[in-house]
């Protein structure tokens, strides 16, 4: 029974084998062709192109049923030549590498039926199976020789070197894709030492990787890591930049916040006379009224400010005590009475407005009068203001866009006399003299 199954096996492998495959060598195939390389030496020379594909294709197919073992050049045959590229660790690589144009899979099979078809030229007697076998040995040894077909096996082995494979890659006949490789060796940073090492890694993960498309995604590969790293570099660099921006801003923001809170301090509480050098304008006291309304604070520094104004008025102390007197005890009035003229006129000197807003003091900026006028004018008429406001301006002509010269506050009496038109000329008790609409004047008598 034994030597019966011997018998049988030996016959199978006359039928499909003749001869046990080496590692690296397949022999023929004694199996029966189903076309003959003198039909594809026909079909090529009418340029029947497709026949010729096709015939080779199904004598392919036969050979499918037979190289099915773990040998070198039948992974080479399953994998390169009839297969489709494997998953292998770095498959987005070698996807790049596929995608730039070297090849990948192609370009071997490619080889692989130029062999065939040459050998069925040579030799037009022969059945296209064992022309197919012929072909793949040949096929198998350019890439343990040929540093463009080359495997990782041959790699490894030492029989394709990394000089080889160098002076390939930079040779622009054969591709400008793997100009990469150039910079790689420049870059000080890496060199070659670098790059033969990635190869050599990427290699012993799968022989069967072409290797000069290891070369070129090892490459890139190193050239995509050094500028994500220069990437993340610039990035770092910038944020510790904004940091230090963020805190030298945060830094000011919080100087700018102290002064004013020191500012506000001093003009909540102090004069802004305080200061020797200070020239203060109606738009500084508008500002410390504002601040000290903000804080609910007492106008303890606002009423300093008007006391020392109002003593730097040229008036006998006894007339300069009397008007910090009444601004004591009317505040309220004549503050907002000061601060609605101030909101008008920010750039008048503050001291200059007291003396011509204050009653009975005399005008001392920007007063128009005409005494010649007013020596022929009879006001013989005594008028109070009509205002909502609490306040009417005085102004220098009879028209709502002319210099304000004066301000009558409610309850203060006036002169006047019955005129034509909207407005009307009047003189207050201190002989200052102007227009008032007559909307605001209600005569008395």
């Amino acid at each position: 029974m034994i030597n019966e199954l011997s018998t049988a096996a030996a016959s199978l492998l006359l039928f499909f084998g003749g001869s046990q495959s080496s590692d690296e060598k397949v022999a023929p195939v004694k199996a029966e062709s189903a076309f003959q390389c003198s039909q594809i030496n026909q079909a090529a020379g009418s340029r029947d192109y497709r026949a010729v594909n096709e015939m080779i294709e199904l004598s392919l197919r036969q050979l499918d049923k037979t190289y099915t073992d773990d040998s070198t050049i039948e992974r080479f045959y399953q994998v390169r030549l009839r297969g489709e590229i494997p998953r292998y660790p770095n498959t987005a690589f070698m996807d790049h590498a596929t995608s730039r144009g070297i090849g990948g899979l192609q370009r071997y099979k490619e080889l692989y039926s130029q062999k065939i078809i040459d050998t069925c030229i040579e030799t037009p007697n022969l059945g296209v199976l064992e022309a197919a076998t012929n072909a793949l040995n040949e096929t198998y040894q350019l890439t343990t020789t040929t540093p463009f077909y080359a495997l990782c096996n041959a790699y490894n082995k030492g029989t394709i070197t990394y000089n080889s494979l160098i002076a390939l890659a930079l040779d622009s006949t054969i591709s400008s894709q793997l100009a990469g490789v150039a910079l790689v060796q420049r870059e000080p940073a890496y060199g070659d030492a670098h790059l033969e090492a990635i190869i050599s890694q990427q290699c012993a993960l799968d022989p069967m990787q072409p290797a000069l498309e290891v070369m070129f995604t090892s490459a890139h590969k190193t050239i995509d890591t050094a500028r994500a790293e220069a990437s993340a570099q610039a990035t770092a660099e910038h944020n510790a930049k904004r940091e230090i921006e963020l805190q030298e801003q945060a830094r000011y923001q919080q100087e700018q916040e102290q002064l004013q809170f020191e500012q506000e301090e001093n003009l909540k509480f102090k004069s802004l006379y305080d200061n020797p050098e200070s020239d203060v304008v109606c738009r500084d006291v508008s500002e410390q009224a504002y601040i000290a309304s903000r804080n609910n604070d007492s106008k303890t520094g606002l009423l300093k400010t008007f006391e020392d104004a109002i003593t730097r008025l040229n008036f006998e102390s006894d007339r300069q005590q009397a008007l910090i007197s009444s601004l004591h005890n009317d505040s309220l009035r004549i503050v907002s009475l000061v601060l609605g003229y101030c909101q008008d006129n920010p750039t008048y000197r503050f001291q200059n407005v007291l003396n011509f807003l204050l009653p009975g003091t005399p005008l001392t900026e920007t007063a128009s009068t005409d005494q010649n006028e007013e020596a022929d004018i009879a006001f013989n008429r005594i008028a109070v203001i009509n205002d909502p406001d609490g306040y009417t301006n005085i102004r220098s002509q009879a028209n709502a866009k002319s210099h304000v010269v004066s301000r009558i506050v409610e309850g203060e009496q006036f002169y006047t006399y019955e005129q034509e038109g909207r407005w009307w000329k009047v003189q207050t008790k201190g002989k200052q003299t102007g227009y008032v609409h007559v909307s605001r004047i209600r005569l008395l008598d």
